[in-house]
């Protein structure tokens, strides 16, 4: 895990200075070492800061140069199955110098190519390959988005770097707020696809490759893997076992996932939060690990929010050398103003905050630390999943079109003022009738503005009218594919990847190995949901390692008292954030609409939690 930059500027003008800039804005991604390489034109230059996982010595430096010198590597992540390629490329009359992935992941690139080096390997990552012959820059990310990559480029500059806070300051580009994407990060609390809240800064989407060809500054992105086809080709091609035979095939792809990022040369653990995903991943991996796995939990101060009992439980039940901090009020409330500069980008998810707090934990301890995520978004256990088809089977009848929606919505605001709870409910009700698909309305429900709301936070903001259309099929599996798409790249990953990288931490999320998802695409509904017990397959593998009675109990999320807090702790914060913002105002926000909301709050007289801090995101951010 690591931290990659580079400039391909042809003018040559400050590059040295804007590369040192670049890595420097993500020391904690790579604190072990620093890497600088120039080409003798002087117009490629790349930077890499270490966090030594595999090879441990200088061996696995970087950036890389091939023996010929022809190709010269940056890359941040890990290829978890880089040893059977590695005797496979020895068996081709390779020889390495050290052990680690990343001369791995080179040779492969210089024998196969690119393109097809990559579809070889399972892992996480995100590199840039330079080739000297052909006079071209690569950059690849992996195919679910574990690890990101940023970049901006015109017909005489591409930089990229792992994190946007490397694109503060530089010679050849100055910020600017892409208005579009600000709309979109209202809507979502995160931009989405390759749009940033910069404008002509993106990120490479998962599963893509960019070819840059530096004399003519033409690029090319093409996709070498998207989930969308592998959901289409697990629904022609679906499992053919019965039950017993699909939680064999699980229990075999998930272990094959563990065995392979449990390899590394740096001290490794498992976050438990007692939950059904960590707690099968660490059962899992306790059985592979040739001493105590440790095992890391938090506790919360406030028994509303504290399940550190079930994972000490658990834990004792596995065996695990088990490490537990409880945390308190001050303790989150600690991470709040250094939330900007973990991530660089306003975020939204206040679960960032015990992740953080979880992830500096860890770090005292180890170096890698396997997660369990994504098995919500893989065997269906959002609570939404099922909610959604029934809400869909009474708006789908309704007759209102989105522009009806919308002025059904106007004419109710006048009841803000004087009834701000009734008000929200009815706004968002009608919102929802306007729905055109269940997809449609699968993304309204998640949306923490409405249309109507946006138009009165940003006054500019035109509503795109689209009629209620047919759609051909109501199939259940796209709204998690959505997820998997959008929510789980854009919210899930960057939460995990942006707060474990500021404690130096790695995180490694073996629910998402390309396979394993495969699998789940060609699983029958009634394997995922049975019954309304959602993550069927998975509780049933689950309780073959650790007994039920330790984790039948309601899903619980990573949260925290949020909304409280915003009418106590953080209150004088929250007012200080948004009289900055009023007297900026760069973002073009109706602040009397912000008051409204920070108001009816504040009295208590209505839930403005997420609206209101992804509002003070913004403006934190803006304001930086």
């Amino acid at each position: 895990m690591c931290g990659i930059s580079g400039i391909i500027n042809s003018k040559k003008l400050n590059a040295k200075r804007d590369i040192e800039l670049m890595a420097k804005a993500i020391l904690s991604r790579g604190p072990d070492s620093f890497g600088f390489w120039a080409n003798d034109d002087q117009n490629v230059h790349l930077a890499h800061r270490r966090l030594a996982i595999q090879d441990l010595s200088d061996a696995g430096h970087q950036p890389m140069c091939s023996a010929s010198q022809r190709f010269i590597l940056v890359f941040n992540g890990e290829l978890y199955n880089f040893l059977a390629i590695r005797t496979e490329l020895i068996n081709l009359g390779y020889k390495f110098k050290g052990h680690s992935d990343t001369e791995v992941l080179l040779y492969a690139c210089e024998y196969w190519g690119v393109n097809k080096a990559i579809q070889r390997f399972k892992g996480m990552f995100a590199f840039a390959l330079f080739d000297q012959l052909e006079n071209k820059i690569y950059l690849a990310r992996d195919r679910l988005g574990e690890k990101p990559l940023f970049y901006t480029s015109s017909c005489e500059i591409l930089a990229f770097s792992s994190e946007l806070k490397s694109f503060n300051n530089l010679s050849f580009y100055k910020k600017t707020t892409n208005r579009a994407s600000l709309v979109d990060f209202l809507k979502h609390g995160y931009t989405r696809n390759n749009n940033t809240l910069y404008e002509n800064i993106f990120r490479l989407e998962p599963g893509e490759i960019l070819t840059y060809d530096i004399p003519t500054g033409n690029k090319q992105i093409e996709k070498y893997w998207d989930s969308k086809t592998a959901y289409k080709k697990g629904k022609l091609t679906p499992f053919q076992g019965d039950e017993n035979d699909a939680l064999i095939e699980l229990e075999n792809l998930l272990n094959n996932s563990i065995s392979g990022q449990m390899i590394s040369d740096a001290p490794l653990g498992s976050f438990l939060s007692g939950g059904i995903d960590s707690s099968l991943i660490t059962a899992l991996a306790s059985k592979q690990h040739n001493q105590n796995l440790d095992t890391f939990s938090m506790g919360f101060e406030d028994p509303a929010y504290n399940e550190a009992d079930h994972a000490r439980k658990i834990a004792n039940y596995l065996g695990t050398n088990h490490h537990e901090i409880t945390i308190s009020e001050q303790d989150c409330l600690n991470i709040v103003p250094t939330l900007l500069s973990t991530y660089s980008e306003p975020f939204c998810d206040p679960s960032a905050i015990p992740t953080i707090l979880l992830s500096q934990f860890a770090k005292q301890k180890v170096t890698v630390a396997l997660s369990g995520d994504a098995g919500d978004e893989l065997f269906w256990g959002y609570n939404r999943y099922t909610r959604t088809p029934g809400l869909w089977q009474k708006y789908k009848r309704s007759p209102v079109s989105q522009a009806a929606a919308f002025t059904l919505q106007k004419r109710f605001s006048i009841l803000s003022n004087k009834f701000p709870k009734v008000s929200n409910k009815i706004n968002r009700s009608i919102y929802l009738l306007g729905s055109k698909t269940q997809l449609d309305l699968y993304d309204n429900l998640r949306h923490i503005f409405t249309d109507f709301e946006l138009s009165e936070l940003v006054p500019e903001h035109k509503i795109v009218i689209e009629e209620k259309v047919a759609f051909e099929t109501d199939e259940l599996g796209l709204i998690p594919l959505t997820d998997i798409n959008d929510y789980l790249t854009n919210d899930i990953l960057v939460k995990v990847d942006r707060a474990a990288m500021a404690a130096s931490l790695e995180t490694r999320i073996p629910l998402l190995d390309h396979q394993l998802l495969e699998f789940s695409f060609t699983l029958p509904d009634h394997l995922k949901i049975k019954e309304g017990n959602k993550k069927y397959l998975l509780k049933k593998l689950l309780a073959q390692h650790v007994p039920s009675k330790f984790t039948d109990r309601p899903k619980k999320g990573f949260s925290v008292p949020l909304a409280e807090w915003l009418r106590t702790v953080l209150k004088d914060w929250a007012h200080d954030i948004i009289s900055k913002g009023r007297k900026n105002n760069s973002l073009q926000l109706n602040f009397d609409y912000v008051d409204r909301l920070f108001s009816t709050h504040s009295l208590g007289l209505s839930d403005n939690t997420n609206k209101l801090w992804c509002i003070l995101m913004l403006i934190e951010f803006d304001c930086s």
